[in-house]
């Protein structure tokens, strides 16, 4: 058999294959990937990159959406006083950059893909807020320290136990509105 050389150009091409996937529940830290805008449905995608896994989150550029995405913004290093007011918003230069965020991935059917009216959730924090957040979660429940406090008063005495309310004449209609 002849040997078999052929040139190919791989410029901006990246392998096909798993397309997007799908973390674990939990915290995690991503590297923002690239942004997509699709104007017909005012919607900006930002690909992120976690452990090997490619997923996105979808942004919705309506006046609701905009807090998600500012969370997102803040996550990736922008500081929050520049987030007031109309700003022109440079997404390319976020690309590369790290994310910090809690996931709920969406409920898979049997074929793998998520069932109908579900949908992955990420909840965007800045990285101080992550690593406090991670921290505690992974303190060991020996490491924590309970103080017990006598169930006497501070001199060893009991405590005699509250006088039940005054009884009322059962007239609750000062509740209604």
């Amino acid at each position: 058999m002849d040997p078999l050389i052929l040139e190919l150009d791989f410029t901006d091409k990246t392998p096909a294959g798993g397309g997007l996937g799908y973390l674990p529940p939990g915290q995690h830290q991503a590297t923002i990937l690239e942004f997509r805008h699709y104007a017909d449905s005012n919607r900006l995608y930002c690909y992120l990159l976690t452990a090997g896994i490619r997923h996105r989150e979808s942004f919705s550029l309506s006046e609701k959406g905009i807090s998600f995405l500012m969370a997102l913004l803040v996550s990736a290093g922008m500081s929050p006083d520049k987030l007031n007011g109309k700003q022109k918003i440079p997404f390319h230069q976020f690309v590369g950059r790290s994310v910090y965020f809690s996931y709920t991935p969406p409920t898979l059917g049997t074929n793998g893909q998520p069932v109908e009216n579900s949908y992955p959730s990420y909840r965007f924090y800045p990285e101080a807020q992550y690593n406090s957040m991670v921290a505690a979660a992974n303190t060991a429940i020996e490491s924590i320290e309970i103080e017990e406090t006598p169930a006497n008063g501070s001199n060893g005495q009991a405590v005699p136990a509250a006088a039940p309310a005054a009884a009322t004449d059962g007239n609750f209609d000062f509740l209604i509105e």
